[in-house]
């Protein structure tokens, strides 16, 4: 049989759908271009037929119809995450007794549905006993983590797709604590300070941080914690597991490196090309702060290469 060129593949879509009523789902498109593509290949007869998309990018949505109904997903409260741990976990209402502990670990899936089908999965493979899932509950952090490069594959895609002007922005965040409220207006002033901004004529570098901050969140890449009586972004933060692909991808690209110090920690940095080592003090305060830098003054000599150190 003959392989059939694309441009006889979409003409035979075309006729297949033409005067018929028909259900077209398109999961995950990522740029208009996608789009623009193919959606010529589906008639319009108004024969109520209906295309539903699934995407990341809330523009992209509005691209496509910006008089239809999007439907903005969020993350699970905790009746609808002890819902979905149920069906995922193949748990049937007779086990009361492990409703308990089937709770405690879907608090920990933070409302995250991919986490829900990888932690399910697990879940569903063992026996629905009382013992098995208390030891599960009480170990969950490390359950998930061993299955949460399961997730991060999937939400590199987000990571990949991020136009380049926009990769060293979100990467950043990195450098806050995990579950951290980040003030609008500092992560602003250290973007502009590091530099990651492109001038746009007749806009102030302040107005394009925050049409980059719009776009991460258009992107579902950075949540919206709090809105001034004006409606201005006022802080944001990030899911975990955004947070950990932000260390992860920051470290192999060598644009920061977290470390966690104590009184006992020794600096010491022989790989070069660090631009910044971020402190999580474990001390009391700033005053221990200080003095871990001060007893490690002779190491920090070897740190030429950092651009920054936060403290």
């Amino acid at each position: 049989m003959r392989e059939e060129s694309d441009e006889e593949l979409c003409m035979r879509l075309y006729k297949s759908l033409k005067g018929r009523r028909y259900l077209i789902v398109i999961d995950d498109i990522w740029t208009t271009n996608a789009w623009d593509d193919i959606k010529m290949l589906f008639p319009d007869d108004n024969s109520g037929s209906r295309i539903m998309l699934t995407t990341s990018l809330s523009n992209l949505a509005a691209y496509v119809d910006s008089c239809s109904t999007h439907h903005q997903m969020r993350f699970l409260n905790e009746d609808e995450s002890w819902k979905l741990l149920q069906e995922t976990a193949c748990l049937e209402e007779n086990y009361l007794e492990l409703e308990k502990f089937g709770k405690e670990i879907a608090k920990n899936c933070r409302g995250l549905p991919l986490k829900f089908a990888v932690i399910g999965g697990v879940l569903s493979k063992l026996d629905k006993r009382q013992d098995v899932w208390e030891h599960i509950a009480k170990n969950v952090s490390s359950v998930a983590t061993s299955n949460d490069e399961q997730c991060l594959k999937i939400l590199y895609l987000s990571y990949n797709y991020l136009p380049h002007h926009l990769k060293p922005c979100f990467l950043y965040i990195g450098v806050f604590p995990e579950d951290y409220e980040i003030r609008v207006s500092k992560l602003i002033k250290l973007w502009v300070a590091e530099g990651f901004l492109k001038p746009i004529i007749s806009q102030s570098l302040e107005e394009v941080a925050m049409k980059y901050l719009q776009d991460l969140i258009n992107r579902n890449l950075i949540l919206i914690r709090q809105r001034g009586s004006n409606g201005i972004i006022k802080s944001c933060s990030i899911h975990d597991l955004l947070h950990d692909l932000c260390l992860r991808e920051g470290h192999k690209e060598k644009f920061f490196c977290v470390t966690k110090v104590t009184a006992k920690t020794s600096l010491n940095i022989t790989n070069g090309g660090r631009r910044r080592i971020i402190y999580e003090n474990s001390g009391n305060g700033h005053d221990g702060s200080a003095c871990l830098i001060r007893a490690n003054n002779e190491t920090l000599k070897s740190t030429s290469t950092v651009r920054s150190l936060s403290v």
